[in-house]
C-alpha cells in the first residue's frame, strides 16, 4: 500500500521517538504526516517541507486534507524527501 500511496501517516515510536516508518517513507519519497515530533530529526528536515504534524484526529484529517487538496505543496513535499534521501540516507545504508 505504501508504493501506492503520496501520503503516508506514522505516529512517534517507542519511548516517544521518531518511528522507524518515517524513515521509510522518506526513502520512498512520500509526502508525511506525523505526530509531532518530540526529537529532532536534524537541521536539513523541516515540518512544512518534508512533513506535516499533527496532535489530534482533527488535526490529522487537516493535514491530510491540506496535501489532497493542494497538489503543489504534496509534490514538493515528496521531491524533498526523495532529494533528503540521496543526499543523506542513502550513500550511509548502502555499505550494509
Amino acid at each position: 500500500m505504501v508504493k501506492e500511496s503520496d501520503i503516508c501517516i506514522t505516529t512517534t515510536g517507542l519511548h516517544r521517538s521518531i518511528g522507524w516508518k518515517f524513515a521509510e517513507y522518506i526513502a520512498a519519497s512520500k509526502a508525511i504526516v506525523t505526530e509531532k515530533l518530540n526529537y529532532s530529526p536534524g537541521a536539513e528536515l523541516k515540518a512544512n517541507t518534508n512533513f506535516l504534524e499533527f496532535d489530534t484526529s482533527e488535526e490529522l484529517i487537516n493535514q491530510v486534507m491540506k496535501l489532497v487538496n493542494n497538489k503543489k505543496l504534496l509534490n514538493a513535499m515528496k521531491i524533498s524527501n526523495e532529494s533528503y534521501y540521496h543526499e543523506f540516507l542513502k550513500s550511509r545504508y548502502n555499505d550494509f
